[in-house]
């Protein structure tokens, strides 16, 4: 039998071995959790919006401002999953395109906002071959597609977040 063989009628694809994943620091963690911290904290280091005569849009930035932090949470006690998860409770998945944007903004906002550790269990889902999933279930911390299916991957929104985490002038 050659190397691709039939499987659920998908062709199985070579198991390959990327060598640089092996510094993956975040692969095989099971005790690092971020807490974090209310809202009412955090409100205090986010940039105070300048609309004296628009106070309606004053209250729509912290209504957007509370209701991104609302939906951050711990994973489920029974998850493997370290790294805080963006879900209203009722998502079965984390979604790799909505943590980025999400961390990428509160990198905008302030560095004391940082979100970047909501791209952690995406790190430590990665496999041996390289691949990170797009999408993760929380109560197993499993992907939800295959590596070879074009559409399980987005590895390019990693670079992206990081740009902003990295590139704010933090004085």
């Amino acid at each position: 039998m050659d190397s691709e063989s039939q499987l659920n009628g998908e062709k199985e694809q070579p198991h390959l071995t990327e060598p640089l994943v092996q510094q993956n620091a975040f692969r095989g963690r099971s005790d690092v959790r971020i807490s974090l911290p209310p809202f009412s904290v955090v409100r205090n280091i986010l940039p105070v919006p300048v609309l004296p005569s628009q106070p309606e849009w004053v209250d729509s930035y912290w209504a957007a401002w509370e209701t991104v932090w609302s939906k951050l949470a711990q994973a489920p006690s029974v998850s493997p999953l370290d790294g805080p998860v963006l879900s209203d409770g009722s998502e079965e998945t984390i979604i790799l395109s909505e943590a980025a944007v999400t961390a990428r903004l509160a990198g905008f906002a302030h560095p004391g906002f940082d979100l970047i550790h909501l791209l952690d269990n995406f790190y430590a889902a990665q496999h041996d071959d390289g691949f990170i999933p797009r999408e993760i279930d929380i109560r197993t911390g499993n992907p939800c597609q295959t590596p070879y299916d074009p559409n399980s991957t987005g590895p390019n929104l990693f670079a992206w977040t990081g740009v902003a985490a990295f590139s704010i002038d933090r004085r």
